[in-house]
């Protein structure tokens, strides 16, 4: 779920920095939450990392940088508002 202290942070970035972010957030995101490199130990927290993923996602298509694709057969209605 977006977080909105996320949110306010990814609405900040620049339309490529944010695209960047995006991309270092797909590759960061695993099912692992613990690896072990030699002597050293690293863990993810993969639940703050959804949240951020989630977050810089909405921004990217507040913006228009993205394309949010509805499944084949869903149903949905758009109301226009232009004439308020």
């Amino acid at each position: 779920m977006a977080d909105t202290e996320w949110l306010e942070t990814f609405r900040g970035y620049t339309d490529p920095a944010l695209l960047v972010e995006l991309d270092r957030l797909r590759a960061s995101v695993s099912v692992f939450t613990q690896q072990a490199v030699g002597q050293k130990s690293y863990t993810k927290d993969l639940q703050a990392l959804k949240d951020q993923l989630s977050s810089a996602t909405r921004v990217a298509g507040e913006r228009g940088l993205i394309v949010v694709t509805v499944p084949r057969g869903a149903k949905f209605h758009v109301t226009d508002f232009s004439r308020l």
